[in-house]
């Protein structure tokens, strides 16, 4: 087992959790309701999951997963108004 590997995933993590700290501590308040609006839909996905797992009920467990896929075009949102912000024209 290579252990560099595991190394290199765990610093990549910490990497993404810090870029998203300097966005929120940024002034672009754009970015800084991008980052919330991820949190709160990763919090309600994530609840919903459990609960929906817990209770059987199938159309909690769906909605888990489109609240998911929403916070992904958010996430892709984000980085699109970063690179926005890198590359000026």
């Amino acid at each position: 087992m290579d252990e560099g590997f595991v190394g290199t995933k765990s610093d990549s993590v910490s990497a993404f959790v810090f870029s998203l700290l300097s966005i929120v501590r940024s002034r672009n308040r754009l970015m800084k309701r991008l980052v919330m609006l991820i949190s709160l839909n990763v919090g309600c996905s994530t609840a919903e999951l459990v609960i929906g797992l817990l209770s059987g009920q199938a159309c909690l467990v769906s909605d888990a997963f489109h609240l998911t896929f929403g916070c992904g075009l958010l996430t892709f949102s984000l980085f699109g108004c970063n690179f926005n912000d890198l590359f000026v024209f």
